[in-house]
């Protein structure tokens, strides 16, 4: 047992939750590499895009046009969300 065996332990990154909705959003429209600024951010699903602000794209490090843009974007997104429940 002392000579021959060997423990081995093997630590893996814990990966976040994938989150298939904002993938999608963020990958049709062109900001994919964000996508794990927003799970940090608290967002989970499309509803919780009512709570993004322009500040925390800004702090994300999305250039102003480019915020801009995706500001309007998600708030059309987040509407027509609300429109499909009723």
């Amino acid at each position: 047992w002392r000579e021959n065996n060997e423990i081995k332990i093997l630590f893996e990154k814990k990966k976040l939750e994938e989150y298939v909705e904002i993938r999608q959003f963020l990958e049709e429209n062109g900001f994919a590499e964000y996508y794990d600024q927003f799970i940090e951010l608290g967002a989970k699903k499309i509803e919780d895009f009512e709570f993004i602000e322009k500040e925390d794209l800004y702090v994300m490090g999305i250039t102003l046009d480019e915020a801009e843009r995706l500001y309007k974007k998600i708030k059309m997104k987040n509407k027509s969300e609300v429109f499909e429940e009723l």
